[in-house]
């Protein structure tokens, strides 16, 4: 990841780094929301073209909600969270394909 925000940077921040999260267990929660969080850390570093408009994350999870483990309450507020960060949350959705060009989702139904 920091490969790609450096070669953005170079590039005078023209672009967008893109990143999938599969699982949207209790880590691939808390990933996609600090991927945001450190995007905002880089300014502190001399990155200020870079924000997190830049960053595209999407939370891919095969069940119908994040965090199954926990009630359905606290996992809708979760979601809801990780779109205000900007976080594409794809619930009942499965990765059958992943390579350097990208992912193949597919519906669960």
């Amino acid at each position: 990841m920091n490969n790609a925000f450096l070669k953005l940077h170079a590039m005078g921040g023209k672009g967008e780094v893109e990143i999938a999260i599969v699982g949207g267990g209790a880590t691939g929660v808390e990933l996609s929301a600090e991927l945001h969080n450190a995007i905002k850390e880089l300014h502190n570093y001399g990155f200020g073209d870079l924000d997190s408009s830049k960053l595209k994350v999407t939370l891919v999870e095969a069940g119908e909600r994040i965090l199954p483990a926990l009630p359905p309450r606290i996992s809708g507020a979760a979601h809801q969270e990780l779109v205000k960060l900007g976080v594409n949350v794809r619930t009942s959705t499965m990765i059958v394909k992943a390579d350097e060009k990208g992912s193949t989702p597919k519906m669960v139904t």
